[in-house]
């Protein structure tokens, strides 16, 4: 049986290790996305006097990019900091630019934005959704499905070929052998790894699963007693409105002018969610002084004028979970940082058992 194990481990570890080692790293770099936006954003500007109207910016920007699609506006309290005007270019292409709120005009290009979208297409599909081809992007989700499923199967039996070598003293699986020397080392540090490693790995497997499969998501919705599981729209995608409708860029400004009524100018940061009616607007409000996760959902109707909580499906509630629980956001900073090493460990898991299979080879 151990036999059968070994190579079924070895097997899969190679057919899968390109895969996995693209998910393994993309999943590092996004635990950290926020971070990484921040610092590597040039996102300021020179402060003036007062920012243009809303409307006034989209205007003046629009002649940039003419016929843009608006999917998200991001407004920063600080005087110094860029407006964030993301959407669709002309030729369909997903595009994010930082506006001169005093100007209108467009002080940069978004390239953190542009570069976290990549790496996301990376994690989901392997990219391959870029081609804009559906058959290679359900194949690429497929791929990374399967590799899911594969990662979670090495992890099983390679704990089980490792628990076997130990059986009689099994204390010592549990150490790292830091007196081996070479071969002994690597593979002391492969199950070591392996085992501290796997339990987390093995929630990100199980986790990430959900999004992979729906019939799994439905399970696991069912159990919170929730029959549908929420989609989220590909942020890529076309989505909100176009900049040359006019009623909908005045329906943005007044939903900022009912914003700003209710709540006043001190807030940290405001997103607008741009959808295709342009009259109903859903706000990522972020308050001042608050966390990414204290942040508020609303929704302005720019027609009764009203302002309130969005109150979003349970199935998104479950679905926001599992991200949590899948990047180990659920843990705080503590857990973000233990899930992204874990993550980074599948780099050296594949090569440390990659050299062991190569030094077995060569004697």
């Amino acid at each position: 049986m151990i036999k059968i194990l070994k190579k079924f481990h070895l097997i899969l570890a190679f057919i899968f290790a390109l895969p996995l080692l693209v998910l393994s790293i993309s999943g590092a770099i996004i635990s950290y996305h926020d971070e990484i936006i921040d610092i590597f954003s040039k996102d300021e500007v020179v402060a003036g006097k007062k920012p243009l109207e809303i409307d006034e910016i989209l205007k003046i920007f629009s002649k940039s990019e003419p016929n843009f699609n608006l999917s998200y506006l991001k407004i920063r309290a600080e005087a110094n900091k860029a407006y964030v005007i993301s959407g669709t270019s002309e030729n369909g292409e997903f595009e994010s630019f930082f506006i001169d709120p005093y100007t209108g005009e467009i002080s940069g290009i978004n390239k953190a934005e542009k570069f976290i979208g990549l790496v996301l297409n990376l994690h989901k599909n392997l990219a391959l959704s870029l081609f804009k081809n559906e058959n290679l992007s359900k194949f690429a989700s497929e791929l990374v499905a399967l590799s899911t499923l594969a990662l979670l199967f090495i992890l099983i039996s390679g704990a089980a070929i490792y628990f076997w070598r130990f059986r009689s003293r099994v204390g010592e699986a549990f150490k790292l052998n830091l007196k081996a020397k070479k071969f002994a080392f690597l593979y002391s540090l492969h199950g070591f790894l392996g085992i501290y490693l796997g339990v987390i790995l093995s929630v990100i497997c199980i986790s990430g699963l959900y999004f992979s499969y729906e019939s799994f998501a439905k399970v696991i919705n069912q159990i919170y007693g929730e029959e549908k599981v929420f989609k989220k729209p590909n942020f890529t995608n076309k989505n909100g409105f176009s900049l040359s409708d006019e009623q909908k860029v005045a329906n943005l400004k007044k939903a900022y002018e009912i914003f700003i009524s209710k709540f006043g100018g001190e807030f940290e940061a405001l997103n607008f969610i741009a959808n295709s009616g342009g009259v109903k607007f859903m706000l990522f409000y972020l308050p001042k002084g608050a966390s990414e996760r204290d942040g508020v959902r609303l929704l302005v109707d720019t027609k009764s004028e009203q302002i309130s909580k969005n109150a979003m499906p349970k199935s998104f509630e479950i679905y926001k979970f599992m991200i949590d629980l899948h990047a180990g956001y659920i843990f705080g900073e503590l857990g973000k940082f233990i899930f992204c090493l874990a993550s980074c460990g599948v780099v050296l898991l594949l090569f440390s058992g990659g050299a062991i299979y190569y030094k077995r080879c060569k004697n």
